[in-house]
């Protein structure tokens, strides 16, 4: 979030995937990915992806 606040108009996009990359491990961040992609529209700040698979968890 630090980087961020350091950066005039950006947005950070928030999940709890493993791993070093975000894209294509939950629908949330895929989906937000996709359209700001596509649309050149971030997400709206202070989103926050929570419905990837999690390794090790049951």
């Amino acid at each position: 979030m630090a980087a961020s606040r350091l950066l005039p108009n950006s947005t950070l996009l928030t999940s709890n995937n493993w791993g070093h990359t975000s894209y294509g491990t939950g629908p949330c961040v895929t989906a937000r990915i996709d359209a700001y992609l596509l649309t050149g529209e971030p997400p709206a700040k202070g989103t926050f992806c929570t419905d990837a698979d999690q390794p090790f968890s049951g």
